[in-house]
């Protein structure tokens, strides 16, 4: 794992809601969110209620001795909590997190961590709505602890139910895995995402509209050597999967990778990533889809300016659905 950090481009996907967008305006300027300065912070997630609350997460290389997993709660107003340390088991290396908030402003906070019997797997610490920790300790999501799971995605659905997707081991490549959890905290059965096992299917991204509904979307190399494709699953408010995976992009002459999902309270969904077609370096190419999973548009570019590389799309969630 590199230790310097990186830029990160982050594009919120706003473009299928229009009046959402427009209402977009900057509070201020840009402030520091670690206070401990020693060695590098990076990697960052970021997760908003519908009262404008919102976490950060991230990844610290010196403040525990090892490479730890720190956050800070803000409130409406943009006033900061004190940084918390998110894991409690600080052997080896704990990193990638990624942040949640339910509709009652509770969020969760899931993460890679070094301690499935020398191997990575997918754990998770739940916080109420004023930052204080549900439980004494982070608790395991994946069940199947053969090989490493990484790269976790996170998603609370309007109804309070929470969906965890991450890359995994499925034979010789990698594969898609997640766990849905209802709106009492009750974990279902892990399942494989993926139905084809040809190739590497990896880096997941979730979203879950008001009543549960969610979409899982990842990077899918179909068979060895081919372009990167980008694919998706829909499953009901259930986690039963509504049919079977489909390719999100329409071009399959490029590659296509790096995908965010984001969904509206109705089910619409839009995803992104980042393509190599936008003539020059990289671009951020979108598609829309409909409640019922028929694609709205075909693949539109987001970036306008196209010299250099464009890349790194991110999305948040619609705040309607997660209203209180």
């Amino acid at each position: 794992m590199a230790l310097a950090k990186r830029k990160l481009v982050f594009v919120l996907l706003l473009a299928a809601w229009p009046a959402l967008a427009a209402a977009q305006v900057r509070l201020g300027g840009e402030f520091a969110v670690n206070t401990y300065t020693t060695g590098n912070q990076s990697g960052p997630a970021v997760a908003s209620d519908a009262a404008g609350n919102f976490v950060v997460a991230w990844n610290d290389y010196a403040e525990e001795g090892s490479i730890g997993l720190f956050a800070r709660r803000f409130d409406g107003a943009g006033n900061p909590g004190a940084v918390f340390h998110v894991n409690t088991y600080t052997t080896g290396i704990q990193a990638a997190p990624a942040v949640a908030f339910d509709p009652s402003g509770n969020f969760v906070i899931v993460w890679d961590s070094e301690q499935d019997a020398g191997t990575f797997g997918i754990y998770a610490r739940r916080y109420d709505a004023t930052g204080v920790p549900l439980g004494p300790a982070e608790f395991r999501v994946n069940a199947n602890t053969a090989g490493d799971q990484g790269t976790p995605a996170v998603a609370f659905g309007g109804d309070g139910s929470l969906v965890v997707a991450w890359q995994d081991q499925d034979g010789s490549s990698s594969g898609v895995s997640a766990r849905r959890y209802d709106p009492a905290g009750f974990p279902g059965p892990e399942f494989r995402v993926n139905t084809d096992t040809t190739g590497d299917q990896k880096a997941p991204a979730v979203a879950a509209d008001s009543a549960g509904n969610f979409v899982i979307v990842w990077d899918s190399q179909t068979h060895p050597g081919d372009s990167l494709s980008v694919f998706g699953r829909r499953y009901d408010s259930s986690g039963a999967p509504v049919a079977g995976e489909f390719r999100v992009n329409v071009d399959t002459i490029a590659s296509h990778a790096g995908s965010a999902v984001g969904m509206a309270p109705d089910g619409r969904f839009m995803v992104a990533w980042t393509t190599d077609a936008d003539g020059d370096g990289s671009g951020v190419v979108a598609r829309r889809f409909d409640a019922a999973g028929a694609p709205a548009s075909g693949d539109l570019l987001v970036n306008t300016y196209t010299i250099g590389g464009q890349f790194a799309p991110r999305s948040r969630p619609m705040l309607a659905a997660n209203s209180r």
